[in-house]
């Protein structure tokens, strides 16, 4: 391999890296606002009766399908929450706060307090916003792209 070859792979990297962080800057706040508000939808499911539950997980899980799908398809690439490493953590993070939330709404639904769903709903919707804007910034940093 001659060293022209050698550059041509590095500047054809380098311009593959820089057009996924352009894909990957493009309407990012627009996806986190719907990311968000989706998982704060998520989280109030939890007080509707359990009989009525699934289908609005199946439906809220079927709306986060397509946002990435729909994502996908308008940037050319999605990247799910668990690499690279560090950012994984944060994803976790953001699992653990809406999955302590939606148990709380559960627990407080059973116990003749649905309207718990309401501020609960709204805490994880900024967890969610904000987590995913610091998985977002860790990405960035992790990929060598500038924030």
């Amino acid at each position: 391999m001659s060293d022209n070859d050698v550059h041509d792979a590095l500047a054809s990297i380098d311009a593959a890296r820089a057009t996924a962080g352009d894909a990957f800057s493009r309407h990012s706040w627009s996806y986190d606002l719907i990311y968000s508000l989706l998982i704060g939808v998520f989280v109030a499911t939890f007080a509707l009766p359990f009989r009525i539950q699934p289908l609005a997980w199946a439906a809220t899980g079927g709306l986060l399908a397509l946002l990435a799908w729909g994502w996908a398809r308008e940037h050319g690439v999605w990247i799910s929450g668990v690499k690279p490493k560090r950012a994984r953590w944060i994803a976790a993070v953001i699992g653990l706060v809406c999955a302590g939330l939606a148990l709380a709404t559960q627990v407080a639904a059973s116990q003749g307090l649905p309207l718990f769903a309401a501020p609960a709903a709204v805490a994880a919707f900024i967890a969610a916003l904000v987590c995913s804007r610091w998985w977002r910034a860790v990405y960035r940093t992790e990929m060598g792209l500038p924030l």
